[in-house]
């Protein structure tokens, strides 16, 4: 897959034991794919092998990044880019589900999530070759911008094709999620009931963790570690949670403005670039976590509420059914510099953190 759209550490707690009896033992699992990590916590049925369950969830994974990646050479939209305009690539399942479900969020978000947004990314100093520390010229962004043309990909039965020589599809805001959701219908029909499954921060869970207890999920506090540069590697560094949800049932994304930075033309930008303007995004809103039903759809409104700020993105998770969103906005006050901005049924799930029932006020930095 190309470089992910955002990068933010969800954390999972669970007590897990050791494989090897009879009884259920919960276990802890990990693979990498997609250019990342994968990890698991899931309990073994009675006389089920460790490998085999490891082996069913890197094969779902593989699958998905078989027909998606835009590095490997012959996967699907690597086929589809390379091809004329007007051609029909024939596809794989996964491969149509996913663009076809990417076409609904593009309407849903008024293109604030586009899979076409990659020549902007790459203009910006985000893709994988070109780190420009220059501001783009006016005319290189509406060139770039030009490109971003969603309705240019028509997806049809069995084939996917572009009008345009120049549109690209990149389905990397999505496909993790997916992923993650089709490799968890796997477990479930192997008869699971009580896992976590993540791939590169994106998770979803079911039933109670090994302790008898709803999954806690944790997010990242998105203000760097005071002193540190937020570019630098301990900019980066993973931090402690800032807030809690207990889940028994659903998937959890999360976007920030913060994991992947850079300085171009002497000001800090992050990843997110408005495929509406063509700039990358310019508000307060630090992060914004997703609850829904399954992970593609969380994984993708993240990307879009990040996009929209902390009020439209706010209205727009109000909007969609089975939604929620905890929402950390940068306040300026040295004293209180988070604000926590939250959909009407987040609270049912937000353990504690800004925001929460009886939550004291963010300590200053």
């Amino acid at each position: 897959m190309q470089r992910p759209a955002r990068s933010i550490l969800l954390t999972a707690c669970a007590a897990c034991g050791g494989a090897g009896t009879d009884s259920p033992t919960a276990v802890r699992m990990r693979g990498e794919c997609m250019g990342t990590t994968w990890s698991a916590v899931v309990t073994l049925q009675s006389g089920e092998a460790y490998g085999d369950v490891v082996q069913l969830i890197q094969d779902e994974l593989d699958a998905v990044d078989r027909a998606l990646s835009t590095w490997k050479d012959d996967s699907d939209l690597s086929r589809l880019n390379r091809s004329p305009a007007g051609e029909a690539v024939e596809v794989e399942p996964v491969t149509l589900d996913v663009l076809r479900l990417s076409g609904d969020i593009v309407e849903t978000t008024g293109g604030a999530f586009d899979p076409t947004v990659g020549p902007l990314v790459q203009l910006w100093g985000f893709g994988a070759y070109d780190e420009t520390e220059e501001t783009p010229s006016a005319e290189a962004i509406d060139a770039a911008h030009a490109r971003v043309d969603w309705p240019a990909v028509e997806v049809g039965d069995g084939w996917v094709r572009r009008s345009r020589d120049d549109v690209e599809v990149d389905a990397s805001a999505i496909a993790k999620g997916h992923a993650v959701d089709l490799a968890a219908a796997r477990l479930v029909e192997s008869g699971h009931d009580e896992f976590l499954l993540e791939v590169g921060g994106e998770l979803l869970v079911r039933g109670n963790n090994p302790d008898g207890v709803p999954w806690r999920v944790g997010v990242d506090d998105p203000l760097p570690p005071e002193g540190t540069d937020p570019v630098s590697p301990m900019g980066l560094a993973p931090r402690p949670p800032i807030a809690r949800l207990g889940l028994t049932g659903g998937a959890v994304a999360t976007s920030g403005d913060y994991r992947n930075v850079r300085r171009v033309g002497g000001r800090l930008v992050c990843h997110a670039i408005d495929p509406r303007s063509g700039e990358p995004i310019d508000h307060d809103l630090a992060s914004a976590t997703v609850v829904a039903p399954t992970c593609a759809a969380a994984d993708a409104l993240a990307t879009a509420t990040l996009v929209l700020g902390p009020v439209d993105g706010l209205a727009l998770l109000e909007r969609i059914e089975g939604v929620e969103g905890y929402l950390l906005v940068r306040t300026g006050d040295p004293a209180s510099p988070l604000e926590a901005r939250l959909t009407a049924g987040i609270t049912d799930v937000l353990l504690d953190g800004p925001g929460s029932p009886g939550a004291a006020p963010p300590l200053g930095r």
